[in-house]
């Protein structure tokens, strides 16, 4: 079960415009980053570059545009914050963070530490995840269409229902190494096998992703891997004809509908006239 979402009334910053200055100071005055509550602040397009917020409280809080590059947000608490508008967490170290529910549509994350981070059901559609180190993350049912998987490591990943449709895999140069690395599922978690796509009906693109994997899964080596993936790709596409058949039976009967309909109030306008008729004769 997802955490209660933390009562804002309760929160002493919720809302309030932060700027870097001002975090550096409430950080002062609490002795540290340590259980610091942020829930709800208003921190978007702050510099917060480099900062130590190591298992600060950042619940809910609107980071839209933010500056997080090279951040330290070890164990910090994000769930449900809004990290859009191009918020850069490039290098950010994010290990043991919990993030469910975070809104990371399009941030950029590329390089980023998330060893044992918690994205559960977090929005991650179009975010730049190139070089990211995801090993043992949970990303179940978290949203990454679109995303760039470029040379990101998620080893022993938790990927159970995770939609997948447009990620780009394969190698890319690493900012921080300059060496090529390539993007490794190896060991990944997939649970039953069965991705977002297919549970939301999206089938024809659970069969892209599906193929995907499987070829992804040959070319290393994992053939067992493979063949669940080869089974799920054969499963969503008697789907997907099931659902086009379905499809085409519904205009078949909204056109017979319609044509009864119509048939009926021309046989209508045909007898009234006689009906109007046979009223008058009874009533002479």
């Amino acid at each position: 079960m997802p955490d209660k979402p933390p009562d804002q009334s309760e929160a002493p910053h919720a809302g309030q415009r932060l700027t870097r200055a001002d975090v550096e100071r409430l950080i002062a005055e609490h002795g540290g980053p340590e259980g610091l509550d942020l829930r709800g602040a208003d921190l978007q397009h702050s510099d917060l570059r480099k900062l130590d917020l190591h298992e600060a409280d950042l619940r809910e809080a609107n980071l839209n545009g933010a500056l997080l590059q090279e951040a330290v947000l070890e164990g910090a608490k994000l769930d449900n914050a809004h990290l859009v508008g191009g918020a850069d967490l490039r290098g950010a170290w994010l290990e043991g963070a919990s993030l469910q529910g975070a809104r990371l549509w399009r941030a950029n994350l590329q390089a980023a530490e998330l060893v044992g981070a918690n994205l559960r059901e977090a929005d991650l559609t179009w975010s730049n995840l190139s070089s990211a180190d995801l090993r043992r993350a949970n990303l179940e049912a978290a949203r990454l269409c679109g995303a760039h998987l470029l040379g990101a490591y998620l080893e022993w990943a938790r990927l159970r229902h995770v939609y997948l449709h447009g990620v780009g895999l394969g190698n890319v140069t690493h900012p921080n190494t300059g060496r090529t690395v390539a993007t490794d599922l190896a060991n990944a978690d997939w649970g039953d096998y069965v991705i977002g796509e297919e549970l939301a009906g999206e089938f024809e693109q659970a069969e892209a992703v599906y193929r995907m994997l499987k070829e992804w899964h040959r070319q290393h080596g994992h053939y067992d891997v493979a063949s669940e993936f080869t089974y799920r790709e054969n499963v969503v596409r008697t789907k997907a004809m099931g659902q086009q058949a379905t499809q085409e039976w519904d205009k078949v009967n909204q056109q017979a509908r319609k044509e009864l309909q119509a048939l009926t109030k021309s046989w209508g306008d045909l007898i009234a006239p006689l009906r109007e008729r046979w009223m008058r004769l009874i009533h002479r």
